[in-house]
């Protein structure tokens, strides 16, 4: 299996306190030592401590177990495993199954219930799963018009059919015309723009949680690796179209429009303050750097009067805070904040440690205010 011995290596450096990560270090050194003895008891001082969500603690508490020869333990530790989610991949399934380490418990009664229980939770699973999906797709493709949730449009560019979410919340707290708020995500795609709009795990992208609390819609624009916004000029072409006919599809504040994205989104952005300024209240960049592959910025066509809050954090590698400082030192002007974090890496709004979420709500609050 790909995973376990991958991930049990990096048990000690997840999101667990001071002291239950010491236990856990201590208690893979002696996995590793081959002290199953040791590794079992500092397993279970570490289980009894605190209420452990990441399953692979428990599934090397049974696996050291059941090497000290303590068969119940074993069995009870992989039961708490399935519990927090063991075995809802398929070939977590398989590995189980086939693990040399636990044949002695094949015969066992407690055993066959245990693998049982993880096939009817993987079943289970995989249900849900198309069952969210096919939920999805329906609201998706249900497109006549925009509705509250989500709803996919094509705009036609040149021989493209460039893809676009629209979110609007399901219960709008005024009856005033709402904020816009377009978001450009990251990366430079999938090979097919149909491989991400029918991800069900889109809704989980922290910006729709942020419109949820500030009563907002969202235009989601969906690259391909052949359609995007990092070397792709024709996407910003498809981005201006899709704005300029969006109020024929929904009346929304137009002097309550801001525009941002993450990493080659965020990048992307600073296209905009410079060619479209006057368009938009504001402009926000998570991880990003104020430089294009393209052409390159003229920040004397920046409106200084629109506010850019830019946030980076020390530990993105992707793109280096000395490099992006150098830029920003160079041009900043009054309204263009730059705020760095201590830690949280390329992908920090995702990152609940340092309050990823909260960052992009309390940035796109003080843009739409």
């Amino acid at each position: 299996m790909k995973s376990l011995k991958i991930l049990f290596l990096l048990l000690p450096f997840l999101s667990f306190s001071q002291d239950l990560n010491e236990l856990i270090g201590q208690a893979q050194y002696a996995y590793t030592a081959k002290n199953y003895k040791m590794a079992s008891e500092t397993y279970q001082k570490a289980i009894a401590q605190e209420d452990i969500s990441n399953y692979f603690v428990y599934y090397y508490a049974a696996l050291s177990a059941n090497l000290n020869h303590e068969e119940d333990l074993a069995i009870k530790m992989l039961q708490q495993a399935i519990s927090k989610g063991f075995g809802m991949e398929d070939n977590e399934v398989e590995f189980i199954q086939n693990m040399p380490d636990f044949a002695n418990l094949h015969t066992k009664d407690e055993w066959k219930k245990t693998i049982s229980e993880m096939k009817n939770r993987n079943t289970a699973n995989k249900e849900k799963i198309q069952k969210v999906s096919e939920d999805w797709k329906k609201s998706l493709y249900d497109n006549a018009k925009i509705k509250p949730g989500y709803t996919l449009f094509f705009q036609k560019v040149d021989t493209v059919d460039f893809p676009y979410l629209v979110y609007v919340p399901k219960s709008p707290k005024q009856k005033n015309k709402l904020p816009v708020i377009v978001f450009l995500h990251g990366g430079t795609g999938a090979m097919s723009f149909k491989e991400l709009y029918e991800n069900p795990e889109l809704q989980s992208e922290p910006i729709f949680t942020t419109a949820r609390i500030l009563n907002a819609i969202v235009i989601y624009p969906i690259a391909r690796e052949s359609f995007n916004w990092f070397n792709n000029e024709k996407s910003f072409e498809g981005i201006m179209q899709i704005l300029n006919g969006f109020e024929s599809k929904y009346k929304y504040d137009k002097k309550n429009m801001v525009l941002g994205g993450m990493s080659v989104g965020g990048r992307a952005t600073f296209w905009f303050a410079q060619h479209h300024p006057k368009l938009f209240k504001g402009f926000y960049t998570f991880s990003a750097i104020p430089k294009l592959e393209f052409e390159t910025l003229d920040f004397s066509k920046f409106d200084t009067t629109r506010p850019i809050i830019s946030i980076n954090a020390k530990d993105d590698t992707t793109y280096k805070i000395d490099d992006v400082l150098k830029i920003y030192n160079e041009h900043k002007f009054d309204k263009w904040s730059l705020e760095v974090l201590d830690s949280g890496t390329h992908g920090f709004i995702y990152n609940s440690a340092v309050d990823g979420q909260e960052k992009v709500t309390e940035t796109l609050k003080k843009l739409l205010e």
